[in-house]
């Protein structure tokens, strides 16, 4: 109903604006009077924007990026010097040099320190939540790997994780070509 209660406003001659998205503002006047009420009406009429084209496009994170968060020393990497000497086989043994891992069906199950949740994914800069991924180290140049919420770094936080946590981690894999 666009009704607002404002208190300690100073008695005299005031300006009021009233604005909202998609409409035009309107200006008033009142004379507001000490320990009484003042009520305004207004009524905005419709005002077209012409919001600018809005482009959505992948972005893969830099190399650089990854050796930025490497560096920092918060979760596990695997370079892709490492990664090499597991071609051929699978995506859990490779996981395994560091961590601990299980493939179910296809979805990667952390179970490091008694879990055995599904791990969110980030393949290449794009979020997948419990879904199969048939990846082998021959396909891989890089991977990240957070254990829990205190080491997922800021530029994955926005993945929409925050609000169901990041209890079994975050898992993050760049495949060759993308990095």
């Amino acid at each position: 109903a666009g009704e607002f209660q404002i208190d300690q406003v100073v008695p005299g001659p005031t300006a009021v604006v009233v604005r909202h998205i998609g409409h035009r503002p309107e200006f008033l006047s009142a004379v507001l009077e000490a320990g009484a009420a003042a009520t305004i009406n207004a009524r905005l009429r419709p005002m077209p924007i012409r919001l600018p084209d809005v482009e959505s496009r992948v972005v893969s994170m830099e190399r650089a990026d990854f050796e930025y968060r490497m560096k920092r020393g918060v979760g596990k990497f695997w370079e892709e010097s490492e990664i090499r000497r597991k071609d051929g086989g699978s995506i859990t043994s490779l996981l395994g040099t560091k961590a601990s891992f299980n493939e179910v069906g296809g979805v990667l199950i952390n179970t490091s320190r008694g879990r055995g949740c599904p791990v969110p994914l980030v393949l290449d800069g794009m979020l997948l939540l419990n879904e199969k991924v048939n990846l082998r180290p021959e396909q891989i140049s890089g991977i990240e790997f957070y254990s829990g919420p205190a080491q997922v770094p800021n530029e994955f936080q926005s993945y929409g994780l925050r609000a169901r946590g990041f209890g079994c981690g975050l898992l993050v894999v760049w495949r060759r070509g993308r990095m």
